[in-house]
């Protein structure tokens, strides 16, 4: 993300918007692991943390977790560090940006989340609160699907 510019932020607003629907019955499309892992490193890189972004971005993985469990939203997947793809020569141009996308995610820069925290406080810029609610809030949601699941097979 050397870039800001060509982040749009019309596109949060509406994917936040879409999630925040009210309807009991609502049927919401999570946005893919691939670009969760950006949402989450946009939280703390110095280019995006001193912008509405950070804020955007933070709301929407917030909502997220409101309307889905950690594995219903595969957070398990964005929480997977990799070093970076190749790059296939028979590739389609929206794979080539998503490719291009996930590899300036922190979870391809770094090598766990020990260091996905440390890189928070050093170069994040305030952006390290936003990233410790997530961790806490994802863990607790994990928790507590895990015990929910354990009391229901027990039962």
């Amino acid at each position: 993300m050397t870039n800001t510019d060509s982040l749009d932020p019309a596109a949060l607003s509406l994917i936040s918007s879409h999630l925040a629907a009210q309807a009991t019955n609502s049927i919401y499309t999570l946005p893919s692991p691939a670009h969760l892992s950006i949402l989450i490193t946009m939280l703390v890189h110095p280019e995006t943390t001193d912008t509405p972004l950070r804020r955007q971005c933070a709301q929407l993985l917030s909502r997220v977790l409101d309307v889905a469990s950690p594995r219903a939203a595969k957070l398990d997947e964005v929480w997977t560090f990799t070093r970076k793809r190749k790059r296939r020569a028979d590739t389609s141009d929206e794979e080539e940006d998503l490719i291009e996308l996930e590899a300036q995610s922190l979870f391809v820069s770094t090598e766990g989340v020990w260091e996905v925290i440390e890189w928070a406080f050093y170069k994040g810029d305030g952006g390290w609160v936003d990233i410790l609610n997530h961790i806490v809030r994802l863990l607790r949601n994990d928790f507590d699907e895990c015990r929910a699941s354990i009391s229901t097979s027990q039962g």
